[in-house]
């Protein structure tokens, strides 16, 4: 998840063929995986499945632990980058 000033890094992560992590400085989490310095937060989770969904795979996981940082998290909405903000309240429950 990243944070409010990684615009740059989500940008690149939507590009289609390239070696995303190539040249960046990444550290290892505990299971082995690529993480972000400075992401907002970062789930360290096991996968029970997989499938894919149109051009894109979706992953079913369990979250472990969630390592996570303070600032602003980065939200995209309706094709553009946007903020996310705490109303103050709990989110009203529309399913039942």
């Amino acid at each position: 998840m990243l944070s409010a000033r990684q615009e740059h890094l989500a940008l690149r992560f939507a590009r289609r063929g390239e070696d995303h992590f190539a040249g960046l400085d990444v550290v290892s989490g505990r299971h082995r995986v690529p993480v972000i310095p400075d992401a907002f937060a970062h789930p360290e989770c096991d996968v029970e499945r997989h499938f894919t969904g149109g051009d894109h795979v979706v992953v079913i996981a369990r979250v472990l632990d969630v390592c996570e940082r303070a600032g602003e998290p980065l939200g995209f909405l309706g094709g553009r980058f946007s903020d996310i903000v705490d109303r103050g309240h709990e989110p009203v429950g529309w399913y039942f």
